[in-house]
């Protein structure tokens, strides 16, 4: 594998064994002028003569598409998957600047995406590395943190999501205001038993404002003799809940039961038995 060093002179990272430096051209050898035909010194100009025309420098030739930037060993381009996941923190570590636009709402998803795709050139460009093996092993150890911190983020987050929205929800008064009236209705333990218990996932939506607010939540139920799902709507005025809507649907019926109606006497459902 070449060696790459810097150039002495304008410090740039240039192979070893290709001089002279593309760059600046240190190392290239100065050679004079060839002599005259005949081996005559070459006549002074006429005066008045115009001089002659000094030759314009060859431009660059224009780099293929896909081909690596001036400077930038072909071995390392690719997608870097450590500078994708863990953008921000990556560019900190690599002194790239526009890693530091994460933090910025609406365009973080494109300046990750342009640090997977041009990561490994800014960071070749951005500080001095002693070889592209260092390169790569470094690389390496950082798409290996990401895809750990991604795995963990996917594990985590989802339960802690479940676990911190239901338990918002349960500490609402409207959700407590609900289950004692659920727990105290004739007809709902009548066809659930007794304990009611309400399950772990609660959906639906709250908003308070001060004083007021309001909740729509829908909780699944369970006794002994059934399932349902119980759904309120309740609001808040002058800090006190007031439920508007209460009823409890019941899995495998198509009956629903207003516990907010007026309590109708229900005689209970026992299993019959016989000496």
């Amino acid at each position: 594998m070449a060696k790459i060093i810097q150039c002495p002179a304008c410090r740039k990272v240039i192979y070893a064994d290709r001089p002279p430096c593309p760059h600046c051209g240190h190392g290239a050898a100065a050679s004079p002028p060839p002599p005259p035909p005949g081996g005559q010194p070459r006549p002074a100009a006429a005066s008045g003569a115009q001089p002659a025309a000094t030759p314009r420098r060859a431009s660059r030739p224009a780099r293929a598409p896909g081909a690596a930037p001036a400077g930038v060993p072909p071995e390392i381009l690719g997608w870097n998957w450590g500078a994708f996941l863990l953008n921000f923190f990556w560019g900190i570590a690599h002194r790239v600047r526009p890693a530091l636009l994460m933090v910025v709402p609406g365009i973080n998803i494109f300046i990750a995406i342009l640090l997977g795709a041009r990561g490994n050139v800014l960071a070749w460009q951005a500080k001095p590395w002693e070889s592209v093996a260092q390169f790569k092993r470094v690389q390496r150890q950082w798409a290996r943190a990401g895809v750990i911190v991604l795995v963990l983020a996917v594990l985590v987050i989802p339960p802690a999501v479940y676990f911190g929205v239901g338990a918002t929800f349960r500490n609402l008064e409207a959700y407590r205001l609900a289950m004692d009236r659920l727990r105290s209705h004739p007809e709902a333990l009548d066809y659930l038993g007794e304990p009611i218990e309400a399950g772990r996932w609660v959906s639906g939506s709250f908003r308070t404002s001060g004083e007021a607010g309001s909740a729509a939540l829908s909780v699944p139920v369970s006794g002994p003799r059934g399932e349902g799902t119980m759904r309120l709507a309740a609001a808040r005025q002058n800090g006190q809940w007031q439920l508007h809507v209460l009823t409890l649907s019941l899995d495998g019926s198509d009956r629903q039961v207003d516990l907010l109606a007026p309590v109708k006497p229900v005689v209970r459902r026992t299993e019959a038995t016989s000496r």
